[in-house]
C-alpha cells in the first residue's frame, strides 16, 4: 500500500515535495527512503500513514518531533475490528490531539486536491478526477472508490476529494467549515453514514447553504444505525427529524449516489434562478404536463404557455406552462419567441 500511495503522489503531479519513509528499505518506487520522518532534510506538512496498526503510534511520535500538521491514516486495524481496535482509535486520537495533529481517518481512502497549484492524490484512487467546481466528503474507503469511478464515467470535476473512514477526528462538519471559506468549491456533496453532532452539522449547514448547495445523501435511513467503527451513539431521532433538520439547514437530501450526481452536475454548470418561476419546453403534450405537476408539487410556479406552434399545433392552446412544437421547421422558426418569452422567467 505504501508503494501505491507514493505511486500515485508521483503520477499525480503532486506540486509540492514527496518524501518516502521505509525503516527497512533504500527506495520505494524510485525515490529514496528514510528510515524515519525525523531523517527527513525538509519541512513536513502532511504525512500519509500505512503501516501496521501497532505501529501507527511511534509514527504519530516521530511526526510531532518533526512538526507535522496533519496524518492521513490510511492503515486498517481499528475501531473497525472490535474492542481491541477501539481502544486502539482512542489512543491514536488521544495521541494526534495532546500534540495537535488533525487526524484523516483511520481506515481511509484517503484525500485528493485537484487545484494546478497543489495536484495532490494522497489516496488509493488510481487516477486523480478532473479538476471541477464540487468538494466531495464520504467516509467508507470502498464506497470512495466505487464514487471516484462514477465521478470519472461522468466527467464531473472535483476540487477535493475526502474519504474520512472511521472518521476518528476530521468529519463532515470540519469539511463544511473547510469548503466555505474555499473558493474553488462551489458545491458540496455529503454521503453520510452517521452524523456525530447534528446540533453543530445544522448549524453550519445552514451558513454554508446561504452561499452554496449542498447536496446530501443519508444512509441508515431505515434503521438509523451507525456503521462498524464509527465513535458516535446511534441516533434515537426519527427520521422525519432527521429529513426536517436537513430541509432547515437548506440541505439537499437525495437518495441513491446517481440522484447526487445528477443534482450536482446541475448544481455546477448551471446558473442559480433567480426565483421559482419556471416555462416547461417540449414536443410531447404529456411529458409536458407530468414535468409541470412535478414542478407544481415542488413549490415552482409554472408560467403561461410557450406557443410554439407548428403543423397539428398551430394557434391551439397547450396545457399550462407547457410549450409543444410538433414539427422540427416550426421550432427553428420559433426559436426567436421562445427566447424572448423566456428571458422573463
Amino acid at each position: 500500500i505504501g508503494q501505491a500511495m507514493v505511486r500515485n503522489l508521483v503520477l499525480g503531479d503532486y506540486q509540492g515535495s514527496v518524501y518516502a519513509v521505509n525503516s527497512a528499505a533504500e527506495a520505494v518506487s524510485g525515490l529514496p527512503a528514510y528510515k524515519t520522518v525525523k531523517d527527513i532534510p525538509g519541512e513536513v506538512d502532511l504525512a500519509i500513514v500505512a503501516v501496521p496498526a501497532e505501529s501507527v503510534n511511534d509514527v504519530v511520535l516521530d511526526c510531532a518531533a518533526k512538526g507535522v500538521h496533519g496524518l492521513v491514516v490510511i492503515s486498517a486495524g481499528f475501531a473497525e475490528e472490535g474492542p481491541a481496535g477501539r481502544k486502539r482509535q482512542r489512543t491514536l486520537l488521544n495521541l494526534c490531539r495532546s500534540y495537535g495533529l488533525r487526524l484523516v481517518g483511520p481506515n481511509c481512502l484517503g484525500i485528493i486536491n485537484t487545484t494546478q497549484s497543489v495536484q495532490l492524490n494522497a489516496s488509493l484512487a488510481t487516477s486523480m478526477p478532473p479538476q471541477g467546481r464540487v468538494g466531495f466528503f464520504c467516509q467508507s474507503g470502498a464506497l470512495g472508490t466505487a464514487i471516484l469511478e462514477s465521478v470519472a464515467r461522468r466527467g464531473l470535476g472535483l476540487s477535493t476529494f475526502v474519504s474520512a473512514g472511521n472518521r476518528a477526528d476530521v468529519s463532515g462538519n470540519d469539511l463544511l467549515q473547510y469548503w466555505s471559506e474555499d473558493e474553488t468549491t462551489e458545491v458540496v456533496l455529503l454521503y453520510l453514514e452517521s452524523i456525530g453532532n447534528p446540533r453543530k452539522f445544522s448549524r453550519i449547514a445552514r451558513r454554508v447553504s446561504q452561499t452554496k448547495p449542498i447536496v446530501a445523501v443519508k444512509s441508515g435511513r431505515s434503521t438509523q444505525g451507525v456503521p462498524v467503527g464509527h465513535a458516535v451513539k446511534r441516533s434515537t431521532a426519527p427520521q422525519a427529524a432527521v429529513d426536517a433538520m436537513f430541509r432547515q439547514a437548506g440541505v439537499i437530501q437525495v437518495d441513491t449516489l446517481e440522484e447526487m450526481f445528477d443534482v450536482a452536475q446541475i448544481l455546477a454548470h448551471q446558473p442559480l434562478p433567480a426565483g421559482n418561476r419556471i416555462s416547461v419546453v417540449g414536443n410531447s403534450d404529456a411529458m409536458g404536463l407530468l414535468v409541470a405537476d412535478a414542478a407544481t408539487a415542488a413549490g415552482l410556479q409554472v408560467l403561461d404557455p410557450v406557443p410554439l406552434g407548428g403543423r397539428g399545433g398551430v394557434g391551439h392552446e397547450q396545457p399550462h406552462g407547457v410549450g409543444v412544437a410538433h414539427d422540427g421547421d416550426a421550432v427553428a422558426g420559433r426559436q426567436r419567441l421562445v427566447r424572448q418569452d423566456l428571458r422573463d422567467v
